[in-house]
């Protein structure tokens, strides 16, 4: 049996809300980094809704969903080479 996950209803309806802050700023086809991108439940609803190729990157893999992932290094450095992507998103990153 599977078990109700609130956070799913909560992270679409804050799907909805960062959605709108991003339409006309993301485009279709940009290579886009979620930092902090946690479960994923976020970024695949952004990525469906604005056709972006979305890459996830976290201190630790909490996924639900499947999203390309990366680990943030030890060091806090993230694992990618400079102008890896057109935009990086921070959602829901900066309380913790």
């Amino acid at each position: 049996m599977k078990l109700f996950n609130p956070s799913i209803i909560t992270s679409k309806y804050r799907a909805n809300f960062i959605l709108n802050s991003y339409r006309g700023i993301l485009k279709k086809g940009q290579k886009v980094l979620d930092l902090g991108c946690g479960t994923g439940v976020v970024s695949v609803f952004l990525k469906d809704n604005l056709n972006i190729n979305l890459t996830g990157c976290d201190v630790k893999n909490y996924l639900e969903q499947q999203i390309p992932f990366v680990r943030i290094k030890k060091e806090g450095r993230l694992p990618f080479k400079t102008n890896s992507f057109d935009s990086v998103m921070l959602n829901d990153v900066l309380h913790h």
